[in-house]
Protein backbone atom coordinates (compact mmCIF):
# COMPACT_ATOMS: atom_id res chain seq x y z
CA UNK A 1 0.00 0.00 0.00
CA UNK A 2 2.51 2.19 1.14
CA UNK A 3 4.77 1.78 -2.57
CA UNK A 4 1.45 2.68 -4.28
CA UNK A 5 0.18 5.53 -2.58
CA UNK A 6 3.79 6.95 -2.55
CA UNK A 7 4.29 6.25 -6.21
CA UNK A 8 1.00 8.09 -6.90
CA UNK A 9 2.10 11.11 -5.09
CA UNK A 10 5.25 11.35 -5.56
CA UNK A 11 5.83 9.94 -9.30
CA UNK A 12 9.06 9.40 -10.55
CA UNK A 13 10.74 11.32 -7.51
CA UNK A 14 9.88 7.94 -5.49
CA UNK A 15 10.83 5.55 -7.77
CA UNK A 16 14.19 7.49 -8.68
CA UNK A 17 14.91 6.96 -5.01
CA UNK A 18 13.85 3.91 -4.25
CA UNK A 19 11.90 5.25 -0.44
CA UNK A 20 9.44 3.28 0.34
CA UNK A 21 9.18 3.84 3.49
CA UNK A 22 7.17 7.01 5.65
CA UNK A 23 9.79 7.34 7.93
CA UNK A 24 12.11 8.07 5.15
CA UNK A 25 13.14 11.94 5.51
CA UNK A 26 12.89 12.27 1.59
CA UNK A 27 9.41 10.77 1.18
CA UNK A 28 8.23 13.41 4.38
CA UNK A 29 9.74 16.56 3.41
CA UNK A 30 8.14 16.01 -0.38
CA UNK A 31 4.25 15.14 1.77
CA UNK A 32 4.80 18.50 3.22
CA UNK A 33 4.52 19.91 0.13
CA UNK A 34 1.86 18.40 -0.95
CA UNK A 35 -1.82 19.00 -0.49
CA UNK A 36 -3.94 15.97 -0.69
CA UNK A 37 -6.93 14.48 0.07
CA UNK A 38 -6.45 10.74 1.47
CA UNK A 39 -9.70 8.25 1.11
CA UNK A 40 -9.68 4.70 3.32
CA UNK A 41 -12.00 2.96 2.63
CA UNK A 42 -13.95 -0.23 4.74
CA UNK A 43 -10.52 -0.46 7.12
CA UNK A 44 -11.51 -3.86 9.24
CA UNK A 45 -8.93 -3.68 11.78
CA UNK A 46 -5.74 -1.38 13.02
CA UNK A 47 -3.17 -3.35 11.22
CA UNK A 48 -4.00 -2.03 7.90
CA UNK A 49 -3.26 1.00 9.78
CA UNK A 50 0.28 0.47 11.63
CA UNK A 51 1.78 1.35 8.48
CA UNK A 52 0.26 4.77 8.66
CA UNK A 53 0.18 5.60 12.37
CA UNK A 54 3.71 7.66 12.06
CA UNK A 55 1.81 9.89 9.10
CA UNK A 56 -1.41 10.29 10.75
CA UNK A 57 -0.28 10.53 14.02
CA UNK A 58 1.80 13.68 12.52
CA UNK A 59 -1.19 14.94 10.05
CA UNK A 60 -0.89 18.45 11.32
CA UNK A 61 2.18 18.82 9.25
CA UNK A 62 3.09 15.65 7.53
CA UNK A 63 1.39 17.19 4.75
CA UNK A 64 0.50 20.47 2.70
CA UNK A 65 -1.43 22.90 4.19
CA UNK A 66 -5.32 22.15 3.43
CA UNK A 67 -4.63 18.32 3.36
CA UNK A 68 -7.71 15.81 4.92
CA UNK A 69 -7.83 12.13 5.45
CA UNK A 70 -10.47 10.19 5.48
CA UNK A 71 -11.24 6.71 7.10
CA UNK A 72 -14.59 4.41 7.01
CA UNK A 73 -15.01 1.50 9.15
CA UNK A 74 -17.62 -0.42 10.55
CA UNK A 75 -15.57 -0.86 14.00
CA UNK A 76 -15.17 2.27 16.18
CA UNK A 77 -12.06 0.93 17.28
CA UNK A 78 -10.30 1.25 14.15
CA UNK A 79 -10.20 5.28 14.57
CA UNK A 80 -9.00 5.10 18.57
CA UNK A 81 -5.49 7.51 18.78
CA UNK A 82 -5.46 7.62 14.89
CA UNK A 83 -7.74 10.80 14.16
CA UNK A 84 -9.07 14.27 15.07
CA UNK A 85 -13.01 13.71 14.86
CA UNK A 86 -15.19 11.04 14.28
CA UNK A 87 -18.78 11.33 12.58
CA UNK A 88 -21.10 8.02 12.65
CA UNK A 89 -23.09 8.06 9.71
CA UNK A 90 -27.28 7.60 10.65
CA UNK A 91 -29.79 5.87 8.60
CA UNK A 92 -31.55 7.07 5.98
CA UNK A 93 -35.14 8.99 7.00
CA UNK A 94 -38.28 7.72 5.73
CA UNK A 95 -38.68 9.83 2.71
CA UNK A 96 -34.91 9.38 1.61
CA UNK A 97 -35.42 6.00 2.06
CA UNK A 98 -38.26 5.68 -0.24
CA UNK A 99 -36.21 7.77 -2.87
CA UNK A 100 -33.37 5.58 -2.65
CA UNK A 101 -35.13 2.35 -3.20
CA UNK A 102 -37.60 3.89 -5.60
CA UNK A 103 -34.51 4.46 -7.99
CA UNK A 104 -32.95 1.00 -8.00
CA UNK A 105 -36.29 -0.87 -7.82
CA UNK A 106 -37.86 1.52 -10.25
CA UNK A 107 -35.78 3.14 -12.19
CA UNK A 108 -37.20 6.43 -11.06
CA UNK A 109 -40.33 5.81 -12.83
CA UNK A 110 -43.47 6.30 -10.97
CA UNK A 111 -45.01 3.45 -9.19
CA UNK A 112 -48.12 2.38 -9.39
CA UNK A 113 -50.65 1.66 -6.54
CA UNK A 114 -49.62 -1.68 -5.59
CA UNK A 115 -45.98 -1.00 -6.26
CA UNK A 116 -46.58 2.13 -3.47
CA UNK A 117 -48.21 -0.08 -1.19
CA UNK A 118 -44.96 -2.69 -1.18
CA UNK A 119 -42.90 -0.21 -1.30
CA UNK A 120 -43.87 1.57 1.99
CA UNK A 121 -43.69 -1.86 3.57
CA UNK A 122 -40.60 -2.82 2.27
CA UNK A 123 -38.87 0.71 3.37
CA UNK A 124 -40.68 0.76 6.71
CA UNK A 125 -38.95 -2.73 7.57
CA UNK A 126 -35.22 -2.16 6.30
CA UNK A 127 -35.01 1.05 8.58
CA UNK A 128 -33.02 3.13 6.74
CA UNK A 129 -30.14 0.94 6.04
CA UNK A 130 -29.26 2.27 2.65
CA UNK A 131 -26.96 -1.05 1.58
CA UNK A 132 -30.17 -3.12 2.07
CA UNK A 133 -32.25 -0.76 -0.09
CA UNK A 134 -29.96 -0.55 -2.82
CA UNK A 135 -29.51 -4.33 -3.25
CA UNK A 136 -33.19 -5.56 -2.67
CA UNK A 137 -34.37 -2.63 -4.72
CA UNK A 138 -31.52 -3.22 -7.52
CA UNK A 139 -33.17 -7.12 -7.17
CA UNK A 140 -36.37 -6.26 -7.96
CA UNK A 141 -36.09 -4.01 -11.07
CA UNK A 142 -38.09 -5.63 -13.64
CA UNK A 143 -39.95 -7.93 -11.31
CA UNK A 144 -43.79 -9.10 -11.36
CA UNK A 145 -45.93 -7.40 -8.57
CA UNK A 146 -45.64 -11.33 -7.31
CA UNK A 147 -42.50 -11.21 -7.36
CA UNK A 148 -42.15 -8.01 -4.86
CA UNK A 149 -44.44 -9.05 -2.71
CA UNK A 150 -42.47 -12.87 -2.34
CA UNK A 151 -39.35 -10.81 -1.94
CA UNK A 152 -41.63 -8.76 0.70
CA UNK A 153 -42.89 -12.01 2.54
CA UNK A 154 -39.13 -13.26 2.72
CA UNK A 155 -37.30 -10.11 3.88
CA UNK A 156 -35.95 -11.19 6.98
CA UNK A 157 -34.30 -13.72 4.84
CA UNK A 158 -33.38 -12.60 2.20
CA UNK A 159 -29.21 -14.33 1.33
CA UNK A 160 -27.65 -11.68 -0.50
CA UNK A 161 -28.65 -8.72 2.19
CA UNK A 162 -27.84 -11.29 4.75
CA UNK A 163 -24.35 -12.15 3.71
CA UNK A 164 -23.60 -8.09 3.35
CA UNK A 165 -24.40 -7.42 6.76
CA UNK A 166 -22.97 -10.37 7.92
CA UNK A 167 -19.66 -9.31 7.09
CA UNK A 168 -19.36 -7.69 10.55
CA UNK A 169 -21.02 -10.62 12.49
CA UNK A 170 -18.06 -12.68 11.18
CA UNK A 171 -15.13 -10.84 12.03
CA UNK A 172 -16.19 -11.85 15.81
CA UNK A 173 -15.00 -14.71 17.73
CA UNK A 174 -17.10 -17.67 18.83
CA UNK A 175 -17.74 -16.34 22.70
CA UNK A 176 -18.69 -12.87 20.88
CA UNK A 177 -20.94 -14.51 18.78
CA UNK A 178 -22.79 -16.16 21.26
CA UNK A 179 -22.98 -12.44 23.39
CA UNK A 180 -24.69 -11.46 19.93
CA UNK A 181 -27.03 -13.99 19.55
CA UNK A 182 -28.28 -13.74 23.23
CA UNK A 183 -28.59 -10.20 22.97
CA UNK A 184 -31.32 -11.07 19.59
CA UNK A 185 -33.41 -13.48 20.85
CA UNK A 186 -33.65 -12.08 24.44
CA UNK A 187 -32.45 -8.84 25.62
CA UNK A 188 -32.80 -6.86 22.66
CA UNK A 189 -34.53 -3.45 24.36
CA UNK A 190 -33.60 -4.31 27.53
CA UNK A 191 -31.34 -2.33 29.70
CA UNK A 192 -27.58 -2.62 29.52
CA UNK A 193 -26.70 -3.31 33.40
CA UNK A 194 -29.58 -6.11 33.65
CA UNK A 195 -28.32 -7.94 30.54
CA UNK A 196 -25.05 -7.75 31.14
CA UNK A 197 -25.42 -9.09 34.76
CA UNK A 198 -27.70 -11.88 33.25
CA UNK A 199 -24.81 -12.92 30.75
CA UNK A 200 -22.44 -12.83 32.96
CA UNK A 201 -23.88 -15.56 35.02
CA UNK A 202 -24.55 -17.96 31.51
CA UNK A 203 -21.10 -17.20 30.44
CA UNK A 204 -19.87 -17.76 34.06
CA UNK A 205 -17.37 -14.51 33.17
CA UNK A 206 -17.89 -10.86 32.78
CA UNK A 207 -18.97 -9.91 29.16
CA UNK A 208 -18.95 -6.29 29.03
CA UNK A 209 -15.66 -6.50 26.37
CA UNK A 210 -18.16 -8.35 24.40
CA UNK A 211 -20.71 -6.27 24.41
CA UNK A 212 -18.38 -3.20 23.79
CA UNK A 213 -16.99 -5.33 21.01
CA UNK A 214 -20.44 -5.44 19.34
CA UNK A 215 -21.00 -1.59 19.63
CA UNK A 216 -18.30 -0.92 18.77
CA UNK A 217 -18.75 -3.00 15.63
CA UNK A 218 -22.43 -1.49 14.81
CA UNK A 219 -23.59 -4.86 15.62
CA UNK A 220 -25.55 -4.04 18.65
CA UNK A 221 -26.43 -0.17 19.90
CA UNK A 222 -27.27 1.86 23.26
CA UNK A 223 -30.20 3.85 23.48
CA UNK A 224 -30.05 6.89 25.85
CA UNK A 225 -26.94 4.89 26.95
CA UNK A 226 -29.00 2.25 28.46
CA UNK A 227 -30.84 0.13 26.71
CA UNK A 228 -30.11 -2.43 24.04
CA UNK A 229 -30.70 -2.13 20.58
CA UNK A 230 -30.43 -3.56 16.70
CA UNK A 231 -31.59 -3.59 13.13
CA UNK A 232 -33.99 -5.50 12.47
CA UNK A 233 -32.13 -7.03 9.51
CA UNK A 234 -29.40 -8.17 12.02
Amino acid sequence: MQRRFLSQLLGQEILNTGSLSFRDSFVRDRLRRKKVFIFLDDVDNLMPLEEWKDLLHGRHNSFGPGSKVLITSRDKQVFKNVVNETYEVEGLNYEESLQLFSSKALNNCNPTIDHRDLIEKIVSHVQGNSLALIILGSSLYGKSIKEWRSALNKLAQDPEIKNVLRISYNGLDSEQKSIFLYIAHFFKGQEQIQATRILDGFDHRPVILDISTLINKCLITTSHNIFLEMHDLL
